[in-house]
């Protein structure tokens, strides 16, 4: 099945559905109610096919909050409601200066588990890089210190992450560049899971191989998508931001090594060992890559602190300990109480990224190079050099990718859509042959009646 300009254009009026779909709905029901008797619901600051998120306000001490409503129903077995208890518990454990706090979940008046959680007002660094370009390399090391610094804690706890992306690392304060990470909500557990069986979860251009292929994620998957979000900020590139369509994107994360630093951008300078540590922070084998997020961290400050200390002084302000590493002159007040999941997109998680038919189409992914074509698994994919792929073609199948919102939606509903569209064209192909049989039965009557009077 060859996937050009047509098939990705049909794909794009999917996304366009999907997003009509899960757009956010101004008359919400649960605006204006109060749950638990002690927030009251503001207003939907946004929505996925999973969870809808909310600003609130805490009515006892008159502070904004973010609820997170899970779209699925805790039922009378009280083994549901217990595992669901005690994942939270184990979010709400968390505590750490680097990441979102959780604090309590309520249910909802139709069942649903509501999440209370810190109230985030920052700007992700999608928005960051996409206003400011990529970072220097000071600002960096400040910035991904601090990730890994919160990473490090959540796996100490036994919480994986699974969905590490830009939109997930929200700049708190611009002038010490202290940052929190969120979306742990839709993470899973070293220990069982809520329920039975294994769900990909992740966002499609930073998504471990491991994931990719459906297996089961571990520390050093959020290792592999740190790796990736590092590379993006530092050259304002994913690594496989050339891909065409959602497979050659799995494709790559399976099998093709990331672009050197210098071509992905060669209007910047790169300190002399940061890429080998990308490139084992990305490394196909988890074993191949840092063994743990506090590995990570050390290596990224003695690869880049004397470059940023050339930069900025930042050997001055960055200090080593067991457990994170802080910075002397971050803010102390006012940032691990009120601040939550932001506006717009900061609130969405993105939850299961590709479904198990991408899954089954990664795994054991084969590639061969012939003229202008790869082909992957028996399915025949143009390359980024065909001349019938445009550069807008290529943007809208990415962008499609990085889509929240196209990520969250399962495979069953996915198929349905697919299927509800074309019985739509079906119809609507059936209704035109039908006008145009109609229009040839009263050509051919009125000829005949013409004939018939020419015959009298």
């Amino acid at each position: 099945m060859d996937i050009g300009n047509k098939t990705l254009d049909y794909i794009y009026v999917l996304d366009q559905v999907l997003l009509l779909l899960t757009m956010p709905n101004a008359h919400d029901p649960l605006v204006g109610t109060t749950l638990d008797g002690r927030f009251l619901i503001e207003e939907l600051i946004g929505s996925s096919s999973l969870s809808n998120v909310y600003r609130a306000t805490q009515l006892r001490v008159n502070r904004d909050v973010a609820v997170k409503t899970l779209k699925f129903h805790i039922d009378d077995k009280q083994a549901h409601r217990d595992r669901f208890q005690n994942e939270v518990d184990l979010l709400c454990a968390l505590s750490h200066p680097n990441i979102v706090t959780l604090f309590d979940w309520v249910p909802g008046p139709d069942g649903q588990p509501c999440v209370i959680m810190d109230y985030l007002p920052g700007r992700n660094l999608e928005k960051l890089l996409a206003e400011d370009g990529p970072l220097n390399i000071s600002r960096f090391t400040r910035i991904f210190v601090q990730v890994l610094g919160a990473l490090e804690h959540a796996h100490r706890k036994g919480v994986i992450h699974r969905d590490v992306k830009p939109g997930n690392i929200v700049l708190m304060d611009k002038e010490t560049d202290f940052i929190k990470v969120v979306d742990f909500g839709l993470a899973k557990f070293n220990q069982s899971s809520l329920t039975e069986g294994e769900e990909i979860c992740g966002s499609p251009p930073y998504m471990s191989p491991e994931q990719c292929m459906g297996k089961p994620g571990s520390e050093r998957s959020d290792i592999y998508s740190i790796g990736v979000v590092m590379y993006e900020m530092i050259t304002g590139k994913d690594p496989f931001h050339q891909a065409t369509s959602m497979y050659e994107l799995i494709q790559c994360h399976v099998k093709k090594q990331p672009p050197p630093l210098k071509e992905a951008n060669g209007l910047l300078s790169y300190p002399v060992g940061l890429e080998p540590l990308l490139l084992k922070a990305m490394a196909k084998d988890p074993a191949d890559r840092h063994q743990s997020a506090n590995e990570l961290k050390e290596h990224l400050v003695a690869t880049c602190l004397k470059a940023a200390d050339n930069e900025s002084g930042l050997s001055s302000t960055l200090k080593l300990d067991n457990e994170t590493t802080k910075l002397t002159n971050q803010p102390q007040t006012g940032l691990s109480s009120p601040g939550g999941i932001g506006s717009g997109k900061l609130a969405l998680g993105s939850g299961p990224g590709v479904t198990a038919g991408v899954a089954n189409l990664a795994e054991g992914v084969s590639t061969s190079t012939t003229g202008d074509t790869n082909t992957t698994s028996g399915i025949t994919l143009p390359s980024a050099s065909s001349a019938s792929t445009s550069a807008s073609i290529r943007q809208n199948a990415h962008r499609m990718a990085k889509n929240p919102f196209m990520g969250n939606i399962p495979i069953t509903l996915v198929f349905a859509l697919l299927i509800v569209i074309g019985l739509i064209f079906g119809s609507i192909q059936f209704l035109t042959s039908l006008k145009q049989n109609k229009n040839k039965a009263v050509q051919t009557s009125e000829s005949t009646d013409s004939s018939l009077s020419k015959t009298k």
